[in-house]
């Protein structure tokens, strides 16, 4: 319903409270004269906004040219002194093979600050490993119009490869033991035997396993598989990712192909609208074998996303908080708008953290405030935490 909204009331309000009466705020013929010039205005800003819907700038620079492009003066931070981390000496049989991602911040003084594990697959020894070089680092700060600043999305990610091949295990025959048991009881329809056979053998023992990282990621594709067939989704777009990680770099093509795209459908789903309105190509169908998503199904999906984007006024994103990796509940979201607010809170919904290219920003969740990002902000990703099952809705606007 299309009512007069008073100058102060802002669309993400007008949104969230459901609108406006039109008998208590309007009447006769200047709510006639505005109804006509709203329609034609309306008419006039769906092109525009389908146009600024895609390939917008703050949603769709993320490298540091495309910071700079969007950042007037802005020279992002850059590494002098970098550590690659080793390999922990003589453990090729008990770590296997894994790898680690972290965010952090880099100081106006060049330091790594609050580094935090973003997700992992293999054993706690390479968080370790990673997390000690990493600390080591030091870089040129970042600088906006000549003065230095903190630059707050950073992001590294890890590796741990075997020094040498090892010879093969008993462990490895009981990972292929594993893997054939746990494809049986999904293709028999006992998705949840599945399901903890798949986690037990990731987890190892003491938070060791000795699997290289194929067998870790067509396990992680399974177990993805496994999760989306249970309709548990969150869990199936966690483990889909990590099968997915580095474009599926270590699994064969059609397994990277399927892990892709399972990982892009859930992504969108659980808001990850950004690649679809920046052009990223989509996954192609694996080449061989067939395959959990239909190709129709993503089409839809995608087209919707994008029609959603190119209506004028406010977008509303649903969320769910899930699995986020490292052990964290929460949903994370590239900021697609500049202004954003939060309706239909149910459940366990906490704080969110704002974190972009020059600027940071927490508070609590509630759904009688809104929040503006500056242009000079940035990429912006908000992390919202709460429980797991609690949903809400982002509205943004622009």
């Amino acid at each position: 319903m299309i009512g007069c909204m008073p100058a102060t009331q802002s669309p993400l309000s007008v949104l969230r409270k459901g609108g406006y009466s039109l008998a208590g705020l309007c009447g006769g013929r200047v709510f006639m004269r505005f109804l006509a010039m709203a329609v034609a205005l309306l008419a006039s800003m769906q092109g525009q906004t389908h146009a600024r819907a895609l390939n917008d700038p703050f949603t769709c620079l993320t490298s540091f040219d495309g910071q700079t492009a969007l950042l007037p003066g802005f020279v992002p931070a850059k590494a002098i002194q970098k550590t690659a981390p080793s390999y922990p000496k003589g453990m090729e049989e008990q770590l296997g093979e894994g790898w680690v991602v972290f965010d952090f911040h880099v100081s106006q003084a060049g330091e790594v600050q609050e580094l935090e594990l973003s997700d992992r697959l293999g054993s706690q020894a390479f968080v370790d490993a990673a997390e000690k070089a990493v600390r080591s680092w030091r870089y040129q700060p970042a600088t906006l119009n000549g003065v230095a600043i903190t630059q707050y999305t950073q992001r590294a990610s890890f590796e741990f490869r075997f020094p040498k091949e090892p010879k093969p295990s008993a462990e490895h025959a009981l990972a292929v033991e594993q893997y054939q048991t746990a494809r049986r009881a999904l293709l028999n329809g006992e998705a949840a035997k599945a399901i903890t056979i798949l986690e037990a053998a990731l987890a190892g023992v003491d938070g060791k396993n000795s699997m290289n990282l194929y067998e870790q990621s067509k396990f992680s594709l399974m177990l993805a598989t496994a999760y989306y067939v249970a309709k548990n989704y969150p869990r199936a777009h966690l483990h889909a990712g990590r099968a997915a990680f580095a474009d599926g770099e270590f699994l064969e093509p059609a397994d990277a192909a399927r892990a892709n795209r399972l990982f892009h459908l859930l992504s969108i789903e659980a808001g990850g609208y950004a690649p679809v309105l920046c052009g990223k190509p989509k996954p192609q169908p694996p080449q061989s074998g067939d395959d959990i998503i239909a190709q129709p199904t993503l089409d839809a999906l995608e087209a919707e996303v994008i029609r959603v984007a190119s209506v004028p006024g406010t977008m509303a994103v649903p969320a769910t908080i899930g699995p986020l990796g490292a052990g964290k509940n929460g949903w994370r979201h590239r900021l697609i708008r500049r202004t954003f607010a939060f309706a239909d809170i149910q459940g366990d919904v906490g704080t969110f953290k704002l974190t972009c290219t020059t600027k940071i920003m927490s508070d609590t969740v509630n759904d009688k405030a809104e929040w503006s990002v500056p242009d000079s902000a940035g990429v912006c990703y908000l992390l919202v935490d709460g429980a797991p099952g609690a949903t809400f809705k982002l509205l943004q606007a622009w």
